[in-house]
């Protein structure tokens, strides 16, 4: 018989972290930090991040790991090192800065389902109780069920004795299941143009005296490529962006909202932005200075979304085409 193989873990429910042992029938099973395993912890079942293998463990008597939760990897060997490094740099326990690390959506939901086996047809005159009876029967006509399912064919009682019992009896067996937890629909505002690009310059431009920030909402919506989500406006504009709503020059429509970051985000993006004639000239005189090679400040006036980033990130473009390193200081005042 092989020595045991011992392992370390962090749970997100408890600091530190903890020895357990492999169960012999998958000892030699590669294992990298952070795939999921589930663990007997207190008078429960706990998932658990493997960590590292150890060779000696900490307590006199280690419990053995119930399952592999994971086919693969679940975190990244890179990522992993991050939350490593995060929870020794800001002494925070491991599990819990793996835990903070991903939406509640992804987390796993850990459940058994029983099955009986074929010893329970052989069991004879043997003496059940009453519940035992009613586990048996339960899992009889709906076969494989899960402990919150034979809790409520069996009135509700607590079951966790009967079934240890039973299962050491070899009369019935258990597996354990991962599932996600169910994650509610998300939904947003978007807000998107009417009219076609040549049109919108226009519109900008007759709005740019009376109303500037009307004009700064449809710069926006332009430079975004017709759409955006209603919360990516900033306060200051959200105003006008309701003026805009009334007159019909935009219109709005409700979408479900992506909950996985990697996902288009719904709407179309210019490969390249058109300036408006006065970012164009603060442009030109900007970058008319700059290759003068003359140190000349100026002061850049706009409201909040009027496109005053996208000219700073045209002259450090036009300043970098000259092989010269340029530093960029943004600060926003309250």
């Amino acid at each position: 018989m092989s020595a045991p193989q011992f392992v370390e873990v962090a749970l997100a429910e408890a600091d530190g972290t903890f020895h357990y042992h492999l169960p012999p029938t998958w000892a030699a099973a590669p294992l990298a930090p952070g795939t999921r395993l589930l663990v007997p912890f207190g008078r429960g079942w706990r998932m658990a991040y493997y960590v590292r293998r150890v060779d000696r463990p900490e307590v006199p008597e280690t419990k053995p790991v119930l399952a592999l939760l994971d086919g693969d990897v679940s975190i990244p060997s890179s990522l992993f090192q991050l939350l490593h490094w995060i929870s020794d740099y800001y002494f925070a326990p491991l599990g819990r800065v793996i835990k903070g690390a991903f939406p509640q959506g992804s987390q796993a939901v850990v459940r058994r389902r029983f099955h009986l086996t074929e010893a329970v047809e052989k069991t004879g005159g043997e003496k059940k109780t009453a519940l035992q009876e009613r586990l048996i029967a339960a899992l009889k006509e709906g076969g494989a069920l899960t402990e919150p399912q034979l809790r409520k064919r069996t009135g509700g009682e607590k079951l966790a004795g009967s079934l240890s019992t039973l299962k050491k009896k070899g009369w019935i067996t258990e597996a354990w299941e991962v599932d996600r937890p169910a994650v509610r629909k998300k939904f947003r505002r978007l807000v998107f143009l009417k009219s076609d690009p040549a049109e919108v310059a226009s519109l900008i431009t007759s709005l740019q005296k009376r109303a500037p920030q009307q004009a700064s909402v449809l710069q926006v919506l332009l430079t975004a490529g017709g759409a955006m989500p209603v919360g990516a406006f900033e306060a200051p504009l959200r105003a006008s962006l309701k003026r805009l709503l009334d007159k019909g020059l935009i219109d709005q429509a409700e979408e479900e909202a992506p909950r996985t970051p990697m996902r288009p985000s719904g709407f179309p993006l210019q490969p390249s932005i058109l300036l408006n004639s006065a970012q164009q000239a603060a442009v030109d005189q900007i970058v008319s200075a700059v290759e003068g090679k003359t140190f000349t400040p100026f002061l850049l006036h706009g409201v909040t979304g009027s496109g005053k980033t996208e000219v700073y990130l045209r002259v450090i473009e036009k300043a970098l085409a000259q092989k010269g390193g340029r530093l960029f200081l943004c600060r926003r005042l309250l």
